[in-house]
């Protein structure tokens, strides 16, 4: 059997996996609110960070646009405390690394998306602190950072044509017992006709990279059927020389051939 129609198949079987990998990987929006009800739509819906409060270097942190995640980096030499949903102690970043209150209410309702803030158990217990990481930045889903609601906003139900503030969000922290507040907006974007901005780049990009690879595949199959021909015409036309035919020499680096 030729080498080349098992590559072949094999190129052509990684195209196909890489096609069934883009319904996995295609952009989404971001649905999900109190109780676990759909948020229609979800894409409309921007998380902005505006700023820490007071300023302290070593302290930063970053939000995912789409309000999935809240990230906090502490690269000074003391514990920074981020504070949950009842202001209990949630995290803790130090030079040991991080650290979760497995008493924290907060830790119990971001293990899910649907988290009910109605279910905000007791947060009087003293802290237990669990060491999870190493690093110094710490990442979690955060309820106070995206829409809740399974319906709109009410200026957004009286007008979703125009851009809107839906409101405002604020973390607390200490940072060796001083106080600090991460702040932060949660807008509206107008709706738009037609696909989303990150919809269509995502069809372009892909289509191209698919393009790429049909074409790849093409060009490896046709050179080895070119190969083969152009073998098989030689072949005809001259016997092979011994040495040639067993390898003794064909392709082999001699000690005075320079290797590039």
């Amino acid at each position: 059997m030729s080498v080349a129609r098992p590559r072949a198949r094999w190129l052509i079987t990684a195209v196909l996996s890489w096609l069934f990998a883009l319904t996995l990987t295609a952009p989404g929006a971001s649905a999900h609110g109190a109780n676990g009800q759909p948020i229609p739509d979800a894409a409309h819906y921007l998380t902005k960070l505006t700023g820490i409060s007071p300023a302290i270097p070593g302290i930063s942190a970053s939000v995912d646009p789409r309000g999935e995640w809240l990230a906090v980096t502490n690269a000074t030499s003391k514990t920074l405390t981020i504070l949950g949903y009842a202001r209990e102690p949630y995290l803790q970043i130090d030079p040991a690394g991080v650290s979760e209150n497995s008493f924290s209410p907060t830790l119990a309702l971001n293990q899910s998306l649907f988290g009910d803030m109605s279910q905000l158990g007791d947060s009087a217990m003293p802290p237990s602190w669990r060491h999870t990481s190493r690093g110094h930045e710490v990442r979690w889903h955060d309820h106070r950072i995206h829409w809740m609601g399974a319906d709109r906003p009410p200026g957004v139900k009286a007008d979703s044509a125009v851009a809107h503030l839906v409101g405002t969000w604020n973390v607390h922290l200490t940072l060796a017992g001083t106080p600090m507040t991460i702040t932060g907006t949660l807008n509206w974007l107008p709706m738009k006709p037609g696909p989303s901005t990150s919809l269509t780049a995502f069809l372009i990009t892909d289509t191209a990279v698919f393009g790429v690879l049909v074409a790849s595949v093409g060009w490896f199959v046709h050179r080895r059927r070119t190969g083969r021909r152009a073998a098989a015409a030689t072949s005809a036309g001259m016997p092979w020389d011994d040495g040639l035919g067993t390898g003794g020499s064909f392709g082999s680096v001699t000690a005075d051939t320079p290797v590039r």
